[in-house]
């Protein structure tokens, strides 16, 4: 979903600067993932919704 930040919206610096890592977090997230499936991780069976089962 895209948001649109008013230019004249006294938070701009900071809703963007959410937006910014948030990104990031999520990017890094699927390379933790990627990597863990790449090198044919197990799963625990600690998470319900493990991307490794």
């Amino acid at each position: 979903m895209v948001r649109v930040v008013r230019v004249d919206c006294k938070y701009r610096k900071e809703l963007t600067g959410i937006a910014f890592h948030e990104k990031k977090r999520r990017e890094k997230l699927e390379e933790f993932w990627k990597d863990l499936i790449g090198r044919r991780a197990r799963c625990c069976g600690t998470m319900p919704n493990c991307l490794l089962k």
